[in-house]
């Protein structure tokens, strides 16, 4: 079946490549969030957290870096393990799984993290690479990352549902969708073969609010949807009184502490 809607997939685009052009020609663009790219927040045990990929971990979609998907992850999990989180996010927009390893994994910490987040494969999809190629990328990406911190729970971003961007014109949006879910499976299939790594699929449904302005990245709202989803995967199994309620509780409180200090 994956077989015949890649087949599906390259001659339906090929058909599409004027409106693909339009798109890339007259999509809006945004800047990577401000803040520090590394960090500590909480009090307690001390864990390492790297977050590394695309423009979802450059924060793209919001103006600072503490409301983007690392910010909000950072602030809830500190709180439900009850733990200091000693982090650094190594992001660029545009990046694929390819430069994610070669050039932005080399930057990250000596130190061995204790938990990763990493986010890749929309710029894979929108390069257009084939699925066998999107294997072989995203094991060599996890396994550079074991080697680095061999010890790290990973917690791999799923493929975001491509076929509820904003930004997307039909017929368009639903190919590229389709493309993602056949991504998706390909991580999932790899991420099963390793012990420590999880694929995090977020609840993320066409509600606007939760896309930033220009219907690709998620908004603020967006990434605090995706934070939950990370952060109680990476939660549950990292240190003493772990709240698995975490979606529900210890991240909504820390939300509206942040929340409060933005409207002031």
């Amino acid at each position: 079946m994956i077989i015949l809607r890649s087949l599906l997939f390259w001659v339906a685009f090929l058909v599409l490549i004027p409106q693909a052009l339009w798109v890339r020609r007259t999509a809006r663009r945004f800047p990577p969030a401000d803040g520090p790219r590394s960090g500590q927040h909480g009090q307690g045990g001390s864990l390492r957290l790297l977050a590394i990929g695309d423009s979802i971990i450059d924060g793209v979609g919001v103006s600072h870096l503490d409301n983007a998907l690392v910010g909000q992850v950072v602030a809830g999990l500190s709180e439900a393990v009850s733990a200091t989180i000693h982090w650094q996010a190594l992001g660029r927009s545009g990046f694929n799984s390819t430069q994610v390893r070669r050039h932005l994994l080399p930057q990250a910490a000596p130190e061995p993290a204790d938990l990763v987040l990493v986010s890749v494969g929309v710029n894979d999809i929108i390069g257009l690479r084939n699925l066998a190629h999107w294997r072989r990328e995203v094991d060599e990406l996890i396994k550079a990352i074991i080697k680095h911190s061999p010890n790290a729970r990973i917690a791999m971003a799923a493929i975001p549902p491509m076929e509820r961007f904003p930004a997307l014109p039909q017929p368009l949006r639903s190919i590229l969708g389709m493309r993602g879910r056949d991504f998706q499976v390909v991580l999932e299939a790899v991420a099963a073969g390793f012990e420590n790594v999880d694929v995090v699929t977020p609840e993320f449904d066409r509600n606007l609010e939760n896309f930033s302005a220009d219907g690709f990245h998620p908004s603020q709202r967006g990434y605090r949807i995706c934070a939950r989803a990370v952060s109680a995967i990476l939660s549950e199994r990292n240190g003493p009184g772990v709240d698995t309620e975490f979606s529900q509780s210890g991240y909504d409180r820390t939300h509206e502490l942040q929340k409060k200090q933005v409207d002031t």
